[in-house]
Parts: structure tokens; sequence; C-alpha cells
């Protein structure tokens, strides 16, 4: 009788015992996918301040060598990595850079863990000497789910643009 009263009353004033605004499993929900969130966008601005300092980098090694270099060549420390390397693991990415030559070096961002609904993605800048001896950058994102919604300004940061983006 007492449980049965509980829960009508519980209905009268309009929540129910699970779902109560002050129930704190759904406080705790709640500060969990808060947390979450806000982690995620801090591991997003770290991702897009990788990718802006690596073609920055890339942008005044090739005006002092007419070239592009590796991480260490450039003096680019990836997240999550204590000295330059071409490669690392911080967080919600694993980054890495491929010398295809002196000429042509592809820097990568794969997401490990998902965000949101965005999972099974990856980031590229190409930095690209034409024919001309001009530096080229050529972003691509790939990924599933609400990937290109999550870092809108890949590419297009402050001090560095790609010279062309491919969304696959």
């Amino acid at each position: 009788m007492k449980k049965t009263l509980i829960v009508m009353f519980s209905i009268l004033i309009g929540c129910s015992l699970v779902f109560c605004k002050d129930d704190p499993k759904q406080k705790a929900l709640k500060h969990v996918e808060k947390a979450n969130k806000e982690l995620a966008n801090k591991e997003i601005e770290l991702f897009l301040a990788a990718a802006s300092t690596w073609s920055m980098l890339q942008m005044a090694y090739n005006m002092e060598t007419d070239k592009v270099g590796s991480n260490i060549e450039i003096g680019y420390t990836p997240p999550g990595a204590s000295s330059p390397s071409d490669s690392s693991e911080y967080g919600y990415f694993k980054y890495k850079t491929n010398v295809i030559s002196d000429k042509i070096v592809v820097w990568e961002a794969t997401l490990i863990k998902s965000i949101g609904d965005c999972y099974n993605a990856f980031w590229t800048i190409t930095a690209d000497i034409d024919s001309d001896g001009k530096l080229k950058f050529k972003g691509k994102i790939s990924g599933a789910g609400e990937c290109l919604k999550l870092a809108p300004d890949f590419c297009k940061s402050e001090n560095f643009k790609c010279d062309e983006l491919v969304i696959d």
C-alpha cells in the first residue's frame, strides 16, 4: 500500500521514481555525458591545433630547404609524444606521418575512439611540392557518422588553409 501511494504521488507531481529530475542516477548520467562531451571537445581542439602546427612547420622548413620533411626534420612533436617522432597516440587519436619523398609527406590523424556518432574516421594532410616548386597542402576527411560536423575547421584554421579539401 505504501509503494502504491508513493508511485501515485510521483505521477501526480509529474515524474516517475526512475526519471525524477532529482534522481541521483540520472544526475550522475548527465554529469558523465557532459564530462565526456567536454573531453571530446578538448581532443578535437588539440587535433586541430596539431594539424595546423604540423602544416606551419612544413611551410617554414620548405622556405629554408625547398623540401618537405619528417617530423624530426621539421621539429614537430605530435600529441602524446615527448619529442619529435613520426607517430604517437594520445586520447582519441593516433597520429602518424609518412615521408614519401623530399617533395611529398602525409600527416594523418585516425580516430581510435568514437566521439558521439563519429567513428572509423581519419583526416590527412598531404604536403606536396608541385612542378613549379610551390608547396601545396591537400586535406582529406574520410569517415562514417557525424565526423564531418566534428571538425568543420579542419584545413581552415586562422593560420593555415589547405589548397584543396576532399571529403570522402
